[in-house]
């Protein structure tokens, strides 16, 4: 469970393995195949396949979103890793791979490369939500096969063994796991588990295989100790790694088996760790939080840290060492929005513009035009008039098929009349979302304004039967007002 940054990629997260196969042998049962078995707890086999077919079908609407819209056009991507997961998925060109995966590794002198690689080899260690794991793995037994030098080939498929065994046991609870899916969970962390210990014994100065240890020595029930020696082994090379703090801080949860008191020691570790490397502060926030969902600390207390400064602010430090850095500019707008830093955030997104890191689908690239354009609006609602109208405008500039950002804009413009461009704005959030209520009753009031009762009248109705049809809930003031536009609209047909 590496995924660190998982910011576009649908997958779930699985770990190691086991029975003891030669170097390029996977272990696959044919009929234990990406929808074999009876599943797991939450999110199993079966529950992955119901699932991969929504996000499939979710992310296809969103691409189909940017590319209607012009967005795909406007942006620029920015392919953080070059091509190295095609290359090894598609083309199977593992010498190509193998040249420039070398060429990312560093380390603790570049602690921002460093972190990068290892979100490389998670990256190619594991399956998009449209591809089957085992097509994957076989691909990774052909990398083993024809290069068994190759330290990395193992790990990477060590890695992968280590997604695969959660895969079969999914998220949920022991007790509610079946036999059969435990089996498969032991399988494949024993593999990892092989595959890892073999890729540190060939190469022990890359930390990414005591760190895949980790999550193997966590789902195996290994002693603490030896999930503590993995997590030293990786530190010991790299002490500010974040993937190292990640995995072993997912174990020591007391949900798992650790404490309160461990666990927030071990906040206080990370913490002092991140002076050197301000990026890890990323992880900082995510375990105070795995404390606050351990009632190691009240609400309150975890709202006011959720929201310090100091999150953005360790960004902004991380920056000050690689100036100009894309991804790190990247992380600071989405913390300061986090935050409530909207201004903050909005500097940021201004800076990068219409550039964009490509980790995955292009779903992510829609996550972050919203975000980009939620900004804008969030700073928008903070002023009235020309102001507002300005921000809201830029707002839907960004994301042209934003509905809410475009009913917002079209209502500040019929406050000063402008019904041409408020109908433009109206009607494109009713051609993306027909049924939006709020944008009928605005439609029915300006076309009552510009004496078109007839689609004044059409336009209340059919807010008025969405209601009814869809039980939604609306407040008496947009009821009344819809059954004025109504009387209004058939008195001006008279």
């Amino acid at each position: 469970m590496r995924q660190i940054q998982v910011w576009m990629m649908v997958v779930f997260v699985v770990s190691v393995s086991l029975s003891m196969p030669s170097a390029g042998q996977s272990g696959i049962d044919e009929e234990e195949g990406f929808f074999g078995g009876d599943g797991g707890g939450e999110y199993g086999p079966d529950e992955y396949k119901e699932k991969r077919d929504e996000h499939q079908a979710e992310h296809e609407r969103e691409r189909q979103l940017l590319e209607d819209y012009g967005v795909l056009d406007r942006y620029s991507i920015v392919y953080l890793y070059d091509d190295s997961r095609h290359a090894l998925y598609q083309e199977k060109d593992f010498e190509k791979v193998e040249r420039q995966v070398a060429q990312y590794f560093s380390g603790a002198e570049d602690p921002l490369k460093v972190h990068r690689y290892s979100n490389l080899m998670a990256d190619l260690g594991t399956w998009y939500y449209n591809e089957k794991p085992e097509t994957n793995l076989r691909v990774l037994d052909e990398w083993v096969e024809a290069h068994p030098e190759s330290y990395r080939a193992r790990l990477v498929r060590g890695l992968f063994y280590v997604d695969y065994a959660w895969y079969f046991r999914g998220t949920a609870y022991a007790r509610k796991v079946s036999d059969k899916s435990f089996e498969q969970f032991d399988r494949y962390l024993r593999l990892a588990k092989e595959d890892l210990d073999a890729a540190h014994e060939m190469n022990p100065n890359d930390p990414e295989a005591s760190i895949g240890l980790i999550d193997v020595a966590g789902g195996s029930s290994m002693s603490d100790s030896a999930m503590r020696g993995y997590f030293d082994r990786a530190t010991e090379l790299v002490p500010f790694h974040i993937g190292a703090h990640y995995a072993y801080a997912n174990f020591i949860q007391p949900k798992w088996g650790g404490s309160i008191r461990e666990l927030r020691a071990f906040v206080a570790e990370a913490e002092k760790n991140a002076q050197a490397f301000p990026y890890l502060m990323f992880g900082v926030r995510e375990f105070n939080q795995y404390l606050y969902r351990a009632d190691g600390m009240t609400k309150e207390q975890w709202d006011a840290l959720r929201l310090d400064p100091k999150w953005v602010e360790a960004f902004e430090r991380q920056l000050e060492l690689n100036p100009g850095d894309l991804h790190v500019m990247t992380a600071i707008a989405y913390w300061a929005y986090e935050t409530g830093d909207y201004e903050r955030a909005d500097k940021y997104f201004d800076i990068i513009g219409d550039r964009y890191i490509m980790r995955g689908s292009l779903g992510s690239l829609y996550d972050h035009v919203r975000l980009r354009s939620n900004t804008k609006y969030r700073i928008a609602v903070k002023h009235t008039g020309s102001k507002f109208r300005e921000w809201m405008r830029q707002a839907v500039e960004i994301m042209p098929y934003g509905a809410s950002a475009r009913y917002m804009y079209g209502v500040s413009l019929t406050y000063i009349k402008e019904w041409e461009l408020a109908r433009e704005q109206f009607e494109v959030a009713l051609a993306i979302k027909p049924d939006f209520v709020r944008v009928l009753v605005e439609m029915a009031n300006l076309c009552k304004q510009t004496e078109e009762y007839e689609e004044a009248l059409k336009h209340a109705e059919h807010a008025l039967r969405t209601i009814e049809e869809k039980d939604l809930n609306v407040s008496n003031e947009t009821e009344k007002r819809l059954n004025y536009l109504v009387r209004a609209s058939k008195r001006g047909l008279r």
